[in-house]
């Protein structure tokens, strides 16, 4: 009887072993961009329409994102580059969320445009190169 007692210990130590893992090691934390919009205004979170390019008559050009983040809240970065020149950083706070949206603008100049969404760890997530004409 000891011996058959011993046995199921061995074999239970194993399968403990074996198939069970920490949950960190079977999902790993994830953020990335799910949608992003280019729009002529955000109301209540939700971009009114989808551009390609703006006039300057537009006041201010929108970059609107919805991001998913199976992590602890952290911070992206708006980048605007205007005519290849970095013309404003905006660092936004992204909370644990299948679809946390947020958003950054800047004034219509015209000239060629790029908007890129930085990770917390600088890497590029996603960009849109658009055109603001007078």
């Amino acid at each position: 009887m000891k011996r058959v007692i011993g046995f199921l210990y061995c074999i239970a130590l194993f399968c403990t072993l074996v198939f069970s893992r920490p949950v960190e090691a079977q999902i790993p934390d994830t953020l990335y961009v799910a949608d992003f919009t280019l729009t002529t205004d955000v109301i209540n979170r939700v971009p009114v329409d989808t551009v390609t390019t703006f006039n300057t008559s537009d006041g201010n050009a929108y970059a609107f994102i919805r991001v998913y983040n199976s992590g602890a809240p952290d911070t992206i970065t708006f980048k605007w580059m205007h005519d290849g020149k970095l013309y404003y950083n905006f660092d936004a706070r992204v909370g644990n969320a299948d679809s946390w949206r947020t958003f950054s603008s800047v004034k219509t100049l015209s000239g060629n445009w790029t908007v890129q969404i930085i990770s917390p760890e600088g890497e590029t997530l996603e960009d849109r190169i658009f055109q603001i004409s007078e």
